[in-house]
């Protein structure tokens, strides 16, 4: 029974951990900070939790009961997405993002894993009240332990979410949790506790996304709004795509759409960041062929079906954007990076000069790049600042546009810049070649 409940609270915990990352994604970004932030707060819970294990009043198993009750009551609250949703859309009006992202996961974090962390002393007290402790149980007790991690990793956080979606892989690691608790010591309040988490649980991690949401997988939650003047594919709930009754695309992808009609008849384009597949439609663009890319394998069919309506027009590889650029022979006329999904999640392996030297190399000799990014309108802060820079050290020969606000009072707004592969010379004292250049241009 020992090593049964430290292999089950390895498969949970880990799988509570990786899940959290996870469900903050839409919030939070899949980012290194996010990731940081929860580990900080699930290592400092473990080291609490492992040095108060032993000051329980209960009897061991009692105890690990009721804190794996506690657990699967905290994780149904704290892991919905509504409950991460509406945080952040209250919290976010009064202090910045990243202060409410860190008070949240320390909050869900520090508990569950303290909670979680007190079950192998507790294992080892039982042992000692059993009689049965020898010295190579510590040992044996975290490995079984990091057994569960390994077969957490494997059959929740990896196996359920990409066959089943995250709101199954959820619900499971959370009712096992609560089954474990009755496995440790049952009592009738403790089995009707755990009944009425599992029937809140059930609703609210599973039910509720799955109605309510068109796709929860590994990388995203996507759905599909409809309003009397448009369809639009939400993507972490942030608008990715639009397309109006009438056919037309939003705003910056019909500027994009204007600058790539100029290309020749079969002229090759690579999308990277899928949306919704909107750049291939229209007159304008019918006589090329585009190649999209995207890490989220659900977009085409969920684009086809759901968004668009049609098959899409172009072919759809399911890659990591800097990947592909790392290891794709072809070239291209014309590539569009558009993997920036909001303000508060950029694609960071994407914005190094490494990456977009990547890019240089995938365009023919006359190709354009075009990059659709969210920043500050007036370039007021680092991140602006750094980026328009990064760009320039490798695309000199650039026209920066500004296409549409984040929000009307929002100082955040989508930046088009149009680059071109080709140099360009300087004009310099005393040979300034400036005026004749000008003249030839017929102007």
């Amino acid at each position: 029974m020992i090593y049964l409940i430290a292999w089950l609270e390895g498969v949970i915990g880990l799988s509570i951990e990786l899940l959290f990352i996870r469900q903050l994604g839409p919030e939070a970004g899949g980012n290194y900070i996010a990731t940081a932030l929860v580990t900080a707060a699930t290592l400092i819970g473990l080291t609490l939790g492992y040095l108060s294990g032993t000051r329980s009043t209960e009897t061991p198993m009692s105890q690990i009961s009721m804190n794996l009750i506690k657990v699967g009551g905290v994780a149904t609250v704290t892991l919905s997405s509504l409950a991460i949703s509406t945080t952040f859309m209250v919290m976010t009006n009064h202090m910045p993002r990243l202060a409410v992202l860190a008070v949240y996961t320390c909050f869900s974090c520090i508990p569950i894993s303290y909670w979680l962390a007190q079950t192998f002393p507790l294992l080892l007290q039982e042992a000692h009240r059993r009689n049965s402790h020898h010295q190579s149980l510590p040992a044996k007790t975290m490995a079984v332990t990091t057994l569960g991690n390994v077969i957490g990793i494997g059959t929740i956080s990896l196996g359920m979410v990409f066959v089943l979606g995250v709101p199954a892989a959820l619900t499971s690691v959370i009712l096992l949790s609560l089954l474990t608790a009755l496995l440790c010591h049952t009592t009738g309040l403790r089995l009707a506790t755990v009944c009425s988490l599992a029937v809140l649980a059930f609703p609210l991690n599973y039910l509720l996304p799955m109605i309510t949401l068109d796709e929860a997988n590994l990388y995203n939650d996507i759905y599909v709004v409809e309003s009397s003047m448009q369809r639009q594919m939400i993507i972490n709930n942030a608008v990715h795509s639009s397309i109006g009754y009438d056919g037309q695309p939003s705003e910056y992808i019909q500027h994009t759409q204007k600058a790539l009609s100029e290309l020749p008849d079969g002229a090759e384009v690579l999308v990277l960041g899928a949306g919704g597949f909107t750049l291939s439609e229209g007159a304008g663009v019918a006589h090329l062929i585009f190649t999209y890319v995207d890490i989220d394998p659900s977009l085409k069919a969920l684009a086809e079906k759901k968004f668009l309506e049609k098959t899409i027009n172009g072919s759809f590889i399911e890659s990591d954007a800097r990947h592909f650029l790392d290891t794709a022979a072809q070239s291209y006329d014309a590539i569009l990076l558009d993997v920036f999904n909001s303000r508060f999640s950029v694609p960071a392996t994407v914005l190094t000069v490494e990456a977009y030297h990547a890019i240089r190399d995938r365009l023919n000799e006359d190709g354009i790049l075009i990059i659709n990014r969210i920043a500050h309108q007036n370039l007021l802060d680092d991140y602006a600042k750094n980026s328009m820079a990064t760009i320039s050290s490798v695309f000199p020969v650039c026209y920066h546009e500004r296409v549409q606000t984040d929000t009307e009072a929002s100082s955040m707004v989508n930046i088009i810049s149009t680059c071109s592969k080709t140099r360009a010379g300087l004009y310099r004292d005393p040979i300034n070649r400036s005026e004749l250049d000008y003249v030839r241009t017929g102007l």
